[in-house]
């Protein structure tokens, strides 16, 4: 009996991530929604679309909240939702990638990041050797802490496993920036657009603080970033990159971020181990 047991519950617990993976990927959102947030003494209404996702942006009127209320009046479902705001002396913003940044997911490789998805749940997934220690690092050497932004092309139907996972092996807390909901399996391969650059440039737009770049050679962070520090040179205080594969550091990507970083005196970090704290 003993045995039938824990064979029942290594079963429940092989095909649980499975089970969470179709709840994300299968669930829909309801639209045509009223959500109201309330902002000090003023009340601003938003429609939830087709996906059941609504946001909102709203001019900042003199003091600025910890938190602000959002509400749905016809269910009365209301709840407190803090702000990821600067504080009077933070002294910059860190804009980190996710994946194979921070969360080992081997995004350039589709087999590899289908078997993660399908049977690994929050708990089993590895963060990058050495990445806590040294975000915890750039919180230590200043008198108060940077502003972190997540910025990721992985789906919306992600959050949760993301936002636990930094949660549970302690990254810094921030604001998780992610790319649109994806409502059908055959999506997950196919070549996604990324929203990272008009992401962190509308991040720039808010922001008039240096920014701290931090991604990975795998994917298309060299290109974006060196985009942005041609673009923003006076804005970008520093650029790290992983490097996931030694053949990564000859390519003409990585090339282009070193010479955009050199052109415009900005220190540009590759890296296959993270800088000691």
């Amino acid at each position: 009996m003993e045995c039938s047991e824990t064979s029942a519950r290594q079963s429940s617990s092989f095909w649980r991530p499975l089970r969470l993976l179709l709840r994300r990927y299968l669930a829909r959102g309801i639209e045509h929604v009223p959500v109201v947030l309330y902002e000090q003494d003023r009340r601003h209404v938003h429609t939830t679309d087709q996906d059941g996702s609504f946001s909102f942006e709203v001019e900042a009127s003199g003091f600025m909240p910890s938190s602000v209320r959002l509400g749905m009046e016809a269910h009365r479902v209301y709840i407190q939702i803090p702000l990821h705001k600067p504080r009077e002396h933070t002294p910059y913003i860190v804009v980190s990638d996710v994946d194979d940044t921070v969360l080992k997911t081997h995004a350039t490789r589709w087999w590899k990041r289908l078997q993660y998805l399908l049977f690994y749940d929050t708990h089993r997934r590895k963060a990058v050797p050495g990445m806590q220690a040294f975000y915890a690092s750039l919180i230590r050497r200043e008198a108060a802490p940077p502003l972190f932004f997540y910025v990721s092309n992985s789906e919306w139907n992600l959050f949760d496993l993301i936002h636990d996972f930094l949660k549970i092996n302690h990254f810094p807390d921030g604001c998780l920036l992610l790319r649109e909901r994806v409502h059908h399996w055959k999506t997950l391969f196919q070549k996604k657009h990324s929203h990272k650059r008009t992401t962190i440039e509308h991040l720039l737009e808010m922001y008039r603080l240096p920014f701290v770049l931090i991604g990975d050679s795998g994917q298309q962070d060299p290109s974006i970033y060196a985009y942005l520090v041609k673009h923003y040179p006076r804005r970008i205080k520093g650029v790290y990159l992983r490097l996931i594969k030694e053949k990564h550091r000859h390519t003409p990507r990585l090339k282009q971020l070193e010479a955009a970083c050199a052109a415009h005196h900005i220190p540009c970090h590759v890296f296959t181990e993270p800088p000691a704290p």
